[in-house]
């Protein structure tokens, strides 16, 4: 400010200085007129002295600019040196600003090559999972298929069983109503070889009594009637006895046979019971089986839409704010770099190197803020794409092994059915 107030004085000093001794400036004309002669040797003296007194004050005042022209001088040359040092600043400015700004259209030229490169690897890794889950879903289908199939037969195995467990369980009637009748026969035929043994003991005892009361010629007689109606009667009771041991073992075979066959009814009943569980935990299984298909395939479609609705569309907003937002830095640097330009500040080498700090550390900021949240993003897809893997991989490791299961199921089922059907020929 004295600098100014002084380069404002000297300047209107040299102003009104030029004016007064300008060779263009046309003085007015005198009006001075000669005095006579005794006017002017009264007053020659005094002029002189006027004159001698104007003399010093030229030299004063003409001191005094001399003085005024050094200091405006000087005060031009400092003004002239410190406009060549601010010039000087702000073309390094310039100079560091325009390298920053190339600077950060490469990383803003590398940033939208690694966004696009990472869209790439996204799509890459997209149509690769959705291979993946086309191939599974393919597997799926065909596993689904083949459960089908042996259902299929199965259920028409399982009906042709059970029609002939119904037969067999009519033949278990048929033959408890036989052992019924026969158990009933033999109650008969023992208690008729009760009477008969009866009746034998009785014709004993009246033989025995008959020889006691008779005389011994007689008894002779009697003795050999008796003996023949006695051996005939024998040889009779010998015949049924025969008859009815016959009869006897052939009921014991035939009640051997029977239990025989009553122990194998059991057995296919137990078999067929044990084929009717299997085949209700089968149907289970396939059910649940079913279930656990379309919650995947659910699940898939899920998983398909979150990745393309959240992930990808989150991944390039987010880049698409990080490249908005480094050009609106850029833009502020822009501007602040004119304002620079236009506006010369009171304090120019403080504030300028306050700017030029500032602005430095804006970028560092703004570079650290972008490689982190590039990191982040890069982090945080990777994470997910590992998270949705796994519990797909979970998944699809849940469905082989209940396929294993089924697949032992069936193998236990077709064992079962093929001990059965053996069985019922050997009969």
């Amino acid at each position: 400010e004295t600098n100014r107030s002084r380069l404002d004085s000297a300047s209107s000093d040299i102003s009104q200085f030029s004016v007064g001794h300008s060779p263009n400036y046309v003085s007015p004309p005198r009006t001075y007129r000669p005095p006579s002669d005794i006017e002017s040797e009264y007053g020659g003296e005094e002029s002189d002295h006027e004159g001698n007194t104007k003399l010093l004050k030229l030299q004063k005042l003409l001191a005094v600019y001399k003085n005024k022209f050094n200091q405006l001088k000087n005060a031009y040359d400092e003004v002239e040196r410190e406009k060549d040092h601010i010039k000087n600043i702000l073309q390094q400015h310039q100079d560091t600003s325009l390298t920053r700004i190339s600077e950060l259209r490469e990383q803003i030229k590398l940033d939208k090559q690694a966004k696009e490169q990472l869209e790439c690897l996204h799509r890459k890794e997209m149509r690769q999972r959705e291979n993946r889950i086309e191939e599974l879903t393919l597997q799926v289908d065909a596993q689904k298929d083949l459960i089908q199939l042996p259902h299929q037969t199965d259920h028409e195995e399982i009906q042709s069983l059970r029609e002939k467990n119904s037969k067999l369980e009519a033949l278990l009637t048929r033959c408890k109503d036989g052992l019924k009748i026969h158990q009933e026969k033999q109650n008969e035929l023992t208690k008729q070889r009760d009477d008969f043994l009866q009746q034998l003991n009785e014709k004993q005892a009246v033989i025995e009594s008959m020889m006691k009361d008779r005389h011994p010629d007689d008894a002779s007689i009697a003795s050999l009637e008796v003996q023949e109606h006695f051996d005939s009667d024998i040889s009779v009771l010998l015949q049924d006895k025969q008859r009815l041991q016959e009869e006897l073992e052939a009921l014991r075979l035939c009640m051997r046979q029977m239990e025989n066959e009553l122990e194998v009814t059991k057995q296919q009943v137990k078999i067929d019971k044990d084929l009717k569980e299997k085949y209700d935990d089968l149907s289970n299984s396939i059910e649940q089986l079913t279930n656990d298909k379309i919650k995947l395939e659910k699940l898939n479609e899920e998983l398909n839409q979150q990745i393309q609705s959240s992930d990808l569309n989150l991944i390039i907003s987010n880049q698409n704010m990080n490249i908005s937002h480094l050009n609106e830095e850029l833009d502020n640097l822009r501007d602040m770099i004119k304002n620079i330009e236009n506006i010369v500040p009171e304090n120019p080498s403080i504030d300028l190197l306050e700017r030029i700090q500032q602005s430095k550390q804006n970028d560092i900021q703004l570079s650290e803020t972008l490689e982190n949240q590039r990191q982040e993003h890069s982090d945080e897809l990777i994470k997910v794409i590992n998270d949705k893997q796994n519990e797909f991989d979970i998944i699809l490791k849940e469905i082989k092994d209940e396929n294993t299961y089924l697949k032992s199921q069936i193998e236990e089922i077709e064992k079962l059915k093929n001990s059965s059907i053996q069985l019922l020929k050997d009969e």
